[in-house]
């Protein structure tokens, strides 16, 4: 299939993402009753649990885009991001000897029986080479890790260095604005609630991740300002709209709110591509639409008296 005729799909069946309508119905509803309206409004199919009925919407919209996508090597790197859940999850229960409560996302690319082959019993044989490569490596840089966090750190920042290294290849736009993105909206989170605990940037340097367009030195420094000083150093980045939601969280300190307002701002950032009828663009951005439609249900359930209003817009 080519991007034209994938495209011209996508089109049509985006429509049915909830819409402001929907969450306000959502949001008048006893948690007794959550689960039902969801599903009655089309999103997804019956189940126990909320996160149930989000992980098969997303892994269905995930098996969808395996069969239509006419390059699935980029599709692909959306879906490395899950891995790596399923991946820090399984170096925890190796590590620390936890009780397996079997907390796996199925949206990855990597089947489930495959993974915990490679990290539990160091068989690789189900990957190819590339895989196989970064499976290794991790295996190699966090045997003798001992701190759950650092764990964590080390293993995002080798599966988003991997990422990197193939988005260079694909000259790809679409697909470095949304990584690269992601990877400074993580770090400013990371940042924020670092220093709102008083640590410092040196004891925790593991959770900050190379690679985006604000460098790893930039956020060291920010640990040595004041907050008005943050924000300064930070307006000649993103036409100054990450300053202005760290100017809006310092004054509320609202971590939810500023979580909301960079997924906001990423979505915008990454809006331009959604007409990109000749490559990624649309398929990126309807993604990204699910995963923004997946957090404004888990808000709303988590904080029924939400406004609306604040809710991720696409």
């Amino acid at each position: 299939m080519n991007y034209t005729y994938v495209n011209s799909q996508i089109k049509v069946i985006e429509e049915s993402i909830l819409d402001k309508n929907d969450f306000l119905k959502l949001s008048k509803v006893s948690k007794n009753e959550f689960l039902k309206t969801l599903v009655d409004l089309g999103y997804g199919s019956s189940g126990d649990s909320l996160e149930k009925i989000i992980n098969n919407e997303l892994y269905n919209i995930k098996k969808h885009l395996d069969e239509v996508s006419p390059k699935k090597e980029h599709t692909d790197l959306f879906f490395l991001l899950d891995d790596a859940v399923n991946i820090k999850y399984l170096y925890k229960l190796k590590t620390f000897k936890l009780r397996d409560a079997s907390m796996f996302l199925n949206r990855g690319n990597f089947l489930e029986a495959d993974l915990r082959s490679a990290i539990l019993e160091n068989d690789y044989s189900a990957f190819n080479k590339d895989y196989t490569k970064l499976l290794t490596n991790i295996e190699k840089n966090v045997s003798h890790i001992t701190d759950p966090r650092v764990l964590s750190g080390l293993i995002d920042s080798m599966i988003y260095d991997f990422i990197l290294k193939k988005v260079r290849l694909t000259f790809n736009e679409p697909l470095s604005t949304y990584f690269k993105t992601r990877i400074d909206f993580s770090n400013i989170l990371s940042f924020v609630r670092i220093k709102n605990l008083h640590w410092k940037f040196e004891d925790n340097k593991e959770m900050f991740i190379s690679g985006g367009n604000i460098s790893v030195k930039v956020i060291e420094d920010l640990f040595n300002l004041k907050d008005e000083d943050v924000i300064r150093s930070l307006q000649p980045y993103y036409n100054e709209e990450l300053s202005k939601i760290l100017d809006d969280f310092y004054k509320t300190k609202d971590l939810n709110i500023l979580e909301i307002k960079l997924d906001r701002l990423q979505l915008k950032l990454m809006r331009p591509f959604k007409d990109d009828a000749f490559g990624i663009g649309i398929i990126m951005y309807y993604y990204l639409k699910k995963l923004a439609e997946a957090k404004n249900i888990r808000y709303i359930y988590a904080n029924p008296d939400i406004d609306i209003d604040n809710l991720l817009e696409y």
